[in-house]
C-alpha cells in the first residue's frame, strides 16, 4: 500500500514535489525511478514514509532482504513508528520467520497501528510460531475490543484440538459463530469460502448445529455464474464431511438426511465416489424415491460397492416395506446372491443378480434409490440397534460339512473366530484398524477355546508363523475364499461360538448371524460407529456386536484387556451351560 501522506514540516516545496512525482511512480508500476526516488527522499531527509514506501515496492519484487534492512533503518531512528514496525513483521513473516515478525506487530500495535489487517496477521504469526493458545486470547481480544471481522480467525485458530475445550472460550463461542453468521450473505465465492472454512473448523471441533446452520446459509449465497459448479463442489464435500460427523455424534437423523452426498463426493481409486453404486437404469427410465407414497409400488433397491455397508443397510428394508407397504426388488451384488436369497426372499422382497436387473425391463419398476438412501426415510422411527437377533442364514450343508471338516460337534471346545486386519482404502487407515494376530491371539492364547481364521486374503504363511511363534493353534482353510465365494465364508463363519475382530467385513457376517463378537474399534473410526462419549456403546446395527473403541491410538493395551475379560466371561457361562 502506498502512503502518500507527507507533511510540509517535514519536506520543504521541492522536496514535496520528488515525493508526489514518486508516488506517481509508484502508481505506475516504474519501480526502479520510484525507488530511487524515494532512497534519496529517505537517506537526505530521514523521510519516514519515503522509506516505509520503498520497503513496500521492495516487498512486491520479493526482495525482502533489502526491505527488511531499510525498516530496521527506520525503526531504530523512530522506534513508534507504527507502519514501520507493520511492514518490518511482514517481511519477516514472508521470509519465514514468524518468530520474528511477532514482536514486530505488537510493536506497531503499541505503534498506533491498530488496523485489522496487522491485528489478524499477528494472530497469523502467532499460530505459525505455534502459540495457538496467545493466537487465540489475541484474537478474543480484538474481538472484545469491536473487531468483529477477526471471528473467523478465532474459530480457524480452535481448529487446534488442544484448545477445542479452553475454558478462557466457553463464554464467548457462541457470540463469536453468531458474528460469523451474521457476516454472511454477501454475495460471491471468496464468501462461500470463507464460511466454509468456518464450516470445516466446527466440523472439526464436533459443534455440528452450528456447521449445519452455517453450511444452509452458505448454500444461498449468489456467485457468478463460472464459479456455481465450483461452489456445489465445495458445499456438497462438506455436507458429506458434515453427514459422517453427526453419524459418529449420534445425530443419526440429521446425519442420514445429509448422507446422499456421499453419491456425488470423489473417492481415490476404482470406486469414484465415496458411495458407489451397480447402476442398471438412468434416472429418465426409473425416477428416484424420495420419499412419495408408494403403497403397493415396486421399489428397484439398489446395493452400495461396499458390501460391507450392503450387509449393514439390509437389516432396514423389512421395516422400510412395513412403513411404506411396498414390494422390493434388492440388488445386492452376485458375491451375497445366494446369502440374500436364502435370508430375505419372501412375498415383499425379490432377490435379483446383477444380469437379471440388466435384461428386467425398467417399466416394471415405479422407482428405484441406493439402500443407504432408505435410512433417512427409516431410521427415526427405528430404536437401537437396528437388528434384534439374527438376519441373515448360512448354507445348513455347508455348515454340516465344516463340523465334520474340522472334527467337531457339541462336546468341542468352544470355537472362536478370529480376523485381524482390514481391506480396502488408504494404507494408514489400512493400518490404523488392524492388528498383529499375535498381539491379538498372546492375552487369550491360554483360555480353554479353539481358534480359527476368518481372515479374507492369502494369509496361510503369516497364520502358521504366529502359531510357531506364540505355540497356538489355529484351524486355518485354504478352501475358503471370502472373495470368491462369501457363501462358503458365510457357513464357516457360522460354525463359530464367539467372533473377535477388527472393524471389518467379518463383524457383517458374524452379526448378521447374531453370534456374540467383540470388535475391536480403531480410535479414527467411521460414522459405523458411534464415539462412546455420546452415550451410546457398542454397535447401533447389531445386537450380539459388542465394539470399544481404542482411546490411545498408538496402544491397544485398554481394548485387548476388554475384549480378554469379555472372552473370559463367555466361556466360563458356555462351560457352565454344558455341564447343566
Amino acid at each position: 500500500m502506498i502512503n502518500s501522506l507527507a507533511s510540509n514540516l517535514e519536506l520543504d516545496k521541492s522536496q514535496q514535489e520528488k515525493f508526489d512525482n514518486a508516488v506517481k511512480l509508484h502508481q505506475e508500476d516504474q519501480v526502479k525511478e520510484a525507488v530511487s526516488i524515494y532512497l534519496d527522499l529517505w537517506k537526505n531527509q530521514k523521510h519516514a514514509i519515503s522509506a516505509i514506501n520503498a520497503a513496500a515496492l521492495y516487498r512486491k519484487e520479493k526482495n525482502n532482504k533489502d526491505a527488511i534492512l531499510l525498516l530496521k533503518e527506520v525503526v531504530s531512528i523512530d522506534s513508534d513508528n507504527g507502519a514501520a514496525w507493520g511492514n518490518l513483521a511482514n517481511n519477516l513473516f514472508d521470509i519465514g520467520d514468524p518468530h520474528g515478525a511477532v514482536p514486530a506487530y505488537i510493536r506497531a500495535i503499541r505503534g498506533n497501528n491498530r488496523s485489522l489487517d496487522v491485528i489478524l496477521s499477528l494472530v497469523n504469526a502467532l499460530k505459525a510460531a505455534n502459540m495457538p493458545s496467545l493466537a487465540l486470547k489475541v484474537a478474543l481480544a480484538a474481538f472484545q475490543a469491536g473487531y468483529k471481522d477477526v471471528s473467523i480467525n478465532i474459530v480457524e485458530v480452535l481448529a487446534n484440538k488442544n484448545l477445542a475445550n479452553d475454558p478462557d472460550i466457553s463464554d464467548w463461542i457462541d457470540s463469536v459463530i453468531e458474528s460469523i453468521i451474521y457476516r454472511i450473505g454477501i454475495d460471491g465465492i471468496l464468501q462461500v469460502k470463507k464460511a466454509l472454512s468456518v464450516v470445516h473448523v466446527l466440523i472439526a471441533l464436533n459443534r455440528v448445529e452450528q456447521a449445519d446452520r452455517i453450511l444452509k446459509l452458505a448454500t444461498h449465497i449468489n456467485v457468478e455464474l463460472e464459479n456455481r459448479n465450483k461452489k456445489n463442489l465445495m458445499i456438497t464435500n462438506l455436507t458429506w464431511n458434515l453427514s459422517c460427523t453427526l453419524l459418529t455424534n449420534g445425530l443419526l437423523e440429521k446425519g442420514w438426511r445429509y448422507y446422499d452426498a456421499g453419491l456425488l463426493v470423489p473417492a481415490a481409486g476404482k470406486q469414484k465416489y465415496q458411495r458407489a453404486l451397480f447402476k442398471p437404469f438412468h434416472s429418465d427410465q426409473i425416477p428416484i424415491w424420495r420419499g412419495e407414497d408408494i403403497e403397493d409400488k415396486r421399489i428397484l433397491v439398489l446395493g452400495e460397492q461396499a458390501i460391507g455397508d450392503t450387509m449393514m443397510f439390509s437389516l432396514i428394508l423389512r421395516e422400510f416395506i412395513r412403513k411404506y407397504k411396498c414390494k422390493v426388488s434388492f440388488v445386492c451384488g452376485d458375491r451375497l446372491l445366494n446369502i440374500y436369497r436364502r435370508s430375505m426372499e419372501c412375498e415383499n422382497i425379490h432377490i435379483l443378480a446383477n444380469e437379471e436387473v440388466i435384461k428386467t425391463s425398467a417399466s416394471l419398476f415405479d422407482y428405484m434409490i441406493p439402500i443407504g438412501s432408505i435410512l433417512k426415510f427409516v431410521v427415526p422411527g427405528l430404536s437401537m440397534p437396528y437388528l434384534e437377533g439374527s438376519l441373515l442364514k448360512a448354507n445348513p450343508a455347508l455348515v454340516k460339512k465344516f463340523y465334520s471338516r474340522y472334527k467337531r460337534s457339541k462336546k468341542s471346545r468352544p470355537l472362536v473366530g478370529l480376523s485381524w486386519r482390514g481391506g480396502g482404502g488408504k494404507k494408514s487407515r489400512v493400518e490404523s484398524k488392524s492388528i498383529a494376530l499375535d498381539q491379538l491371539l498372546n492375552p487369550i492364547k491360554d483360555m480353554s477355546c479353539d481358534f480359527i481364521s476368518l481372515q479374507y486374503g492369502d494369509c496361510q504363511q503369516y497364520v502358521e508363523n504366529t502359531q510357531d511363534k506364540i505355540k497356538t493353534t489355529i484351524i486355518y482353510d485354504t478352501a475358503v475364499n471370502a472373495i470368491k465365494d462369501m457363501d462358503r465364508w458365510l457357513a464357516q463363519v457360522a460354525i463359530c461360538d464367539y467372533v473377535i475382530s477388527i472393524a471389518n467385513t467379518t463383524v457383517h457376517g458374524s452379526g448378521g448371524l447374531g453370534i456374540p463378537t467383540f470388535c475391536l474399534v480403531p480410535k479414527s473410526h467411521d460414522w459405523r460407529w458411534i464415539k462412546p462419549d455420546k452415550g451410546y456403546k457398542n454397535s447401533y446395527w447389531y445386537s450380539s456386536v459388542d465394539g470399544v473403541i481404542q482411546e490411545d491410538p498408538n496402544s491397544r493395551k485398554m481394548q485387548l484387556e476388554a475384549m480378554t475379560e469379555w472372552l473370559s466371561t463367555r466361556l466360563s457361562l458356555h462351560h457352565q451351560s454344558l455341564q447343566v
